[in-house]
């Protein structure tokens, strides 16, 4: 059980996520003793080896500021590609008041489900809530200028949510779709023209009122009579089962539409 969850945290474990496999403090001691737990931070370990990249420093400091603390301001803007790395401690939101550690910069702050996410397996604040803290933070000049630039006539796509699924279709070798496109004079999340296909994203922030979700089921049977698949793929579906909706993707793709 261990392995599995190093495997899925860059190589990196935390003391109370052990505790909660069922370790004990004295077993845990062996381990660090014998070389098999190497400290990252206090209370944080990477197994086998030290903690070589950036990801695995990352969790680590998300790991030591404990249960549901995110990637956040400058290191969050780093990890999105919205500025080039900066040297500098790695900044966390904690949901609690955490002690100071050397090497992460701890903010405490309570965050809406929408708010959170995972990027190459780190939780991480979402692409508008970067924007947003690094905003009234006074982030650097570059972060400055994506802010500015990040307006609802300018972006590509319309929400953090889209960027997950298009970085979906790129490390799973998804055929990139057109993004925002009008199908039947309705404008969709992504088409593939090709296989008549579109997915919608459900998010919490836009899809939450009954009236919402009646509109975009209308919507569906609407394209669907019009011989088009419509999948919607779910905000926590994206973040939790990345692999399982890539697969849905794909299998849609392979069909030749009738």
């Amino acid at each position: 059980m261990v392995a599995v969850l190093a495997g899925e945290q860059h190589s990196v474990v935390a003391v109370w996520q052990l505790i909660e496999l069922g370790l004990t403090r004295r077993q845990i001691e062996r381990r660090i003793e014998a070389g098999w737990l190497q400290r990252v931070f206090w209370g944080v370990y990477s197994v086998g080896h030290p903690a070589r990249t950036v990801e695995a420093r990352e969790i680590a400091a998300v790991l030591a500021c404990g249960e549901g603390a995110v990637l956040s301001h400058w290191t969050a803007g780093v990890r999105w590609r919205l500025i080039r790395p900066v040297h500098g401690p790695g900044h966390v939101i904690a949901p609690r008041d955490r002690r100071t550690r050397r090497g992460i910069c701890t903010h405490k702050a309570q965050l809406h489900p929408h708010d959170r996410t995972k990027r190459d397996g780190i939780p991480i604040t979402s692409v508008s809530r970067t924007l947003e803290t690094n905003k009234r933070t006074k982030g650097s000049r570059a972060l400055r200028v994506v802010i500015a630039s990040v307006t609802p006539g300018t972006r590509r796509t319309r929400s953090d949510l889209e960027v997950a699924f298009l970085d979906l279709c790129r490390k799973y070798g998804i055929p990139k779709p057109k993004e925002n496109a009008e199908v039947e004079g309705i404008e969709v999340d992504f088409h593939w023209p090709h296989a008549r296909l579109i997915v919608e994203l459900d998010s919490y922030e836009y899809h939450r009122t009954p009236a919402e979700f009646e509109k975009d089921r209308r919507r569906d049977a609407y394209l669907k009579t019009r011989r088009y698949e419509v999948l919607r793929v779910p905000e926590g579906s994206l973040n939790s089962e990345p692999q399982e909706v890539a697969a849905t993707v794909e299998s849609l793709l392979s069909r030749l539409p009738e």
